[in-house]
Protein backbone atom coordinates (compact mmCIF):
# COMPACT_ATOMS: atom_id res chain seq x y z
CA UNK A 1 0.00 0.00 0.00
CA UNK A 2 2.44 2.40 1.14
CA UNK A 3 4.27 2.06 -2.57
CA UNK A 4 0.79 3.10 -4.45
CA UNK A 5 1.28 6.10 -2.27
CA UNK A 6 4.73 6.75 -2.52
CA UNK A 7 4.64 6.06 -6.80
CA UNK A 8 2.27 8.82 -6.66
CA UNK A 9 4.44 10.96 -4.47
CA UNK A 10 7.81 10.23 -6.32
CA UNK A 11 5.83 11.66 -9.10
CA UNK A 12 4.09 14.96 -7.83
CA UNK A 13 7.61 15.52 -5.84
CA UNK A 14 10.17 14.77 -7.84
CA UNK A 15 13.86 15.36 -5.73
CA UNK A 16 11.20 16.30 -2.95
CA UNK A 17 10.05 12.35 -2.24
CA UNK A 18 12.97 10.69 -0.18
CA UNK A 19 11.40 7.09 1.22
CA UNK A 20 8.22 5.12 1.31
CA UNK A 21 7.93 2.19 3.82
CA UNK A 22 5.16 0.14 5.58
CA UNK A 23 5.79 -1.41 8.88
CA UNK A 24 3.00 -3.02 11.30
CA UNK A 25 -0.13 -2.13 8.30
CA UNK A 26 0.93 1.16 8.62
CA UNK A 27 2.41 3.75 5.24
CA UNK A 28 4.96 5.71 6.28
CA UNK A 29 6.26 8.70 3.61
CA UNK A 30 9.04 10.37 4.17
CA UNK A 31 9.66 13.60 2.42
CA UNK A 32 11.71 16.43 2.36
CA UNK A 33 10.72 19.45 4.71
CA UNK A 34 10.36 21.66 1.64
CA UNK A 35 8.30 19.75 -0.14
CA UNK A 36 5.91 19.50 2.30
CA UNK A 37 2.58 21.93 1.42
CA UNK A 38 2.94 20.21 -2.56
CA UNK A 39 2.92 16.72 -0.59
CA UNK A 40 -0.35 17.16 1.49
CA UNK A 41 -1.70 19.22 -1.15
CA UNK A 42 -1.69 16.31 -3.45
CA UNK A 43 -2.86 14.04 -1.15
CA UNK A 44 -5.73 16.22 0.57
CA UNK A 45 -7.04 16.82 -3.38
CA UNK A 46 -6.45 13.54 -4.65
CA UNK A 47 -10.71 12.47 -4.34
CA UNK A 48 -9.38 8.83 -5.28
CA UNK A 49 -7.21 8.79 -2.45
CA UNK A 50 -9.70 10.58 0.31
CA UNK A 51 -6.95 11.88 2.54
CA UNK A 52 -9.02 14.80 3.82
CA UNK A 53 -8.23 14.96 7.17
CA UNK A 54 -5.18 15.64 9.33
CA UNK A 55 -5.93 13.59 12.44
CA UNK A 56 -2.62 14.05 14.39
CA UNK A 57 0.73 15.58 13.83
CA UNK A 58 3.11 15.78 16.69
CA UNK A 59 7.44 15.91 16.62
CA UNK A 60 10.05 14.06 18.20
CA UNK A 61 13.84 15.30 18.91
CA UNK A 62 16.19 13.43 17.58
CA UNK A 63 19.36 12.60 18.84
CA UNK A 64 22.38 15.04 17.76
CA UNK A 65 24.27 12.58 16.15
CA UNK A 66 21.48 11.56 13.81
CA UNK A 67 22.57 13.22 10.64
CA UNK A 68 21.75 16.93 11.89
CA UNK A 69 18.41 17.04 12.17
CA UNK A 70 17.05 18.74 15.58
CA UNK A 71 13.08 17.38 15.19
CA UNK A 72 11.13 15.01 12.99
CA UNK A 73 7.46 16.46 12.48
CA UNK A 74 4.93 13.65 11.76
CA UNK A 75 1.82 14.47 10.18
CA UNK A 76 -0.95 11.40 10.41
CA UNK A 77 -3.66 11.85 7.87
CA UNK A 78 -6.78 9.20 7.48
CA UNK A 79 -8.86 8.30 4.33
CA UNK A 80 -12.50 7.90 4.79
CA UNK A 81 -12.59 7.12 0.87
CA UNK A 82 -10.05 3.28 1.92
CA UNK A 83 -10.46 3.69 5.42
CA UNK A 84 -6.42 3.50 5.53
CA UNK A 85 -4.09 5.83 7.87
CA UNK A 86 -1.00 7.12 6.45
CA UNK A 87 1.63 8.70 7.98
CA UNK A 88 4.03 11.56 6.43
CA UNK A 89 7.88 11.95 8.30
CA UNK A 90 9.50 15.23 7.30
CA UNK A 91 12.50 16.28 9.34
CA UNK A 92 13.88 19.69 10.15
CA UNK A 93 17.06 20.81 10.90
CA UNK A 94 18.83 22.27 13.94
CA UNK A 95 17.06 25.55 14.58
CA UNK A 96 15.05 25.58 10.82
CA UNK A 97 11.43 26.88 10.32
CA UNK A 98 8.70 24.72 9.92
CA UNK A 99 5.91 25.11 7.21
CA UNK A 100 2.66 25.84 8.29
CA UNK A 101 -0.09 23.22 7.08
CA UNK A 102 -2.90 25.30 8.33
CA UNK A 103 -4.24 26.70 4.49
CA UNK A 104 -4.79 22.83 3.84
CA UNK A 105 -6.50 21.95 7.30
CA UNK A 106 -7.54 24.20 9.46
CA UNK A 107 -7.00 22.04 12.63
CA UNK A 108 -3.16 22.21 11.92
CA UNK A 109 -3.30 25.14 13.72
CA UNK A 110 -3.13 23.87 17.16
CA UNK A 111 -1.10 21.39 16.74
CA UNK A 112 1.88 23.54 15.53
CA UNK A 113 1.09 25.71 18.48
CA UNK A 114 1.57 22.69 20.28
CA UNK A 115 4.69 22.34 18.71
CA UNK A 116 5.83 25.20 19.12
CA UNK A 117 5.44 25.47 22.45
CA UNK A 118 7.22 22.10 23.18
CA UNK A 119 10.36 22.17 21.04
CA UNK A 120 10.46 26.14 20.07
CA UNK A 121 9.52 25.36 16.41
CA UNK A 122 8.65 28.21 14.61
CA UNK A 123 6.00 27.57 11.65
CA UNK A 124 5.96 30.19 8.55
CA UNK A 125 2.96 31.14 7.56
CA UNK A 126 0.61 29.81 10.78
CA UNK A 127 -2.15 32.20 11.21
CA UNK A 128 -1.46 32.61 14.96
CA UNK A 129 2.04 31.43 16.06
CA UNK A 130 1.93 31.98 20.06
CA UNK A 131 1.60 29.74 22.47
CA UNK A 132 -1.61 27.77 23.79
CA UNK A 133 -1.63 29.28 26.95
CA UNK A 134 -0.58 32.81 26.41
CA UNK A 135 -3.79 33.95 27.35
Amino acid sequence: MSNDFGILLKARLGDGFIKSIEESGNAYIYVKHSSILMCMSALQSDTSLGFSTLVDCFAVKNFPEEKNVGISIYYQLVSYVSGRRLFIISDIAGEARAQSLSIIFWNADWFEREIFETFGTLFDGHPNMKPIFSE
